[in-house]
């Protein structure tokens, strides 16, 4: 699961009179969650939505191929006309938190005190949102100018070169120990749309959508862009094609794709979920019924 969060202010609502919408990678291990909603919160019904739906309903589409980056763990998802094709989610075990380790260990290197704590965690979490970026091609030299950075003992580091190779993890996940053997987010992307039918592939090549917190990184929607025609090059050279190229929308909004798309699915006439009349007949097989079978 990418997220399972319920926020109710119980001041103002009762959770009986409001349907939840739990929001998930696949729909394999929901009925664990449905089953906190329903009978430890008392909400009216649950909803499974699958995130990057929700992220490309964000965007105003109904096909596309989203890469959702959290904190975390990375997914990428097709989606044609609404629907998922069976193995075309692709999940890597590697995002924001592994970007933020990469510069804490690069600060340390450059002589700077030990950042294991919460609140130098936090610290260089926040900087590393506001200076890091993503730099144009694995094979660009430009340094960065000098940011300084405070340390937990008060003294002060200046960083250049780690503010983009933190954020060059995402490409390159060899570089930190540990994640060697996992792909960098664009063969993620490139995996999923070859896992689909040849047909579909033009039309998820041009809606790529980025999503997430991890994605909010000044060059990141470019360098996947590059990336990505690099990979469907070499790809249309093989077979003797001329490679159409990839199309990538990073939304300004999307850290919230996720929940904007949800609130959106459940603004709709049509929206439907478990209630928990349903539930208290078949159990958590209730969601079998609904979204599965």
């Amino acid at each position: 699961f990418s997220s399972c969060s319920v926020t109710l202010d119980v001041r103002t609502t009762s959770a009986a009179s409001i349907p939840a919408v739990l929001t998930c990678c696949e729909l394999c291990l929901v009925p664990v969650h449905m089953q906190l909603l329903l009978e430890k919160y008392g909400v009216q019904g649950v909803s499974c939505e699958i995130a990057a739906r929700l992220a490309l309903y964000a965007s105003g589409r109904g096909s596309g191929v989203v890469l959702d980056c959290g904190e975390g763990v990375t997914h990428t998802t097709a989606i044609v006309e609404g629907r998922c094709p069976r193995g075309s989610v692709l999940r890597t075990d590697y995002a924001g938190c592994d970007v933020t380790q990469r510069l804490m260990d690069l600060v340390e290197e450059r002589g700077g005190c030990p950042l294991q704590t919460t609140t130098g965690r936090q610290a260089l979490r926040s900087f590393k949102e506001s200076y890091a970026y993503v730099k144009p091609s694995a094979q660009d030299e430009t340094i960065p100018d000098k940011k300084p950075f405070k340390l937990p003992d008060g003294s002060h580091i200046e960083l250049d070169s780690e503010l983009v190779q933190c954020t060059e993890l995402m490409f390159n996940p060899s570089m930190q120990k540990g994640l060697e053997h996992l792909p960098g987010l664009h063969e993620l992307v490139h995996s999923a749309i070859a896992g689909c039918y040849w047909d579909d592939r033009a039309l998820l090549r041009s809606n790529v959508i980025i999503s997430g917190g991890g994605t909010m990184h000044r060059g990141f929607q470019d360098r996947m862009k590059s990336e990505l025609d690099r990979l469907h090059e070499i790809d249309g050279l093989g077979q003797g094609q001329l490679p159409l190229r990839y199309k990538v929308i990073a939304p300004p909004e999307r850290r919230k794709s996720v929940w904007i798309g949800g609130s959106i699915v459940s603004s709709l006439s049509s929206f439907t979920f478990t209630s928990r009349h349903e539930y208290a007949e078949h159990g958590p097989s209730a969601v079998n019924l609904r979204y599965i079978s």
